[in-house]
């Protein structure tokens, strides 16, 4: 089976998660899965209100970051939301906490 047959979820399981674990992330500890970062919208309708759906991110430490990923498992695409700078990053060279920690903009 090759990876266009794969889910999301086997992609996370069978690529990334295993990529951050191996740059010394703590999954349990130091990374969210799936994490609602809103509420939801509030819809109104007459005097009856409802939430739309939450908003999620797949992988988070916090929200308060500088820089953001996305992997489709092949390779990681690392932005730093501070200065706009995107590049590539190899599955096996993801970022270590203490690098994360220490990059600068």
């Amino acid at each position: 089976m090759g990876k266009r047959d794969l889910s999301e979820e086997d992609i996370k399981a069978q690529y990334i998660t295993p990529a951050i674990e191996s740059a010394g992330w703590d999954i349990k500890k130091q990374v969210r899965l799936e994490y609602p970062f809103t509420a939801g919208r509030i819809i109104l309708r007459g005097n009856v209100t409802s939430r739309g759906q939450k908003k999620r991110v797949d992988y988070a430490n916090t929200l308060d970051i500088k820089y953001v990923y996305a992997s489709h498992g092949d390779e990681f695409v690392e932005q730093n939301l501070l200065t706009g700078e995107v590049r590539n990053v190899p599955l096996d060279a993801f970022p270590s906490s203490d690098e994360l920690n220490t990059f600068s903009c």
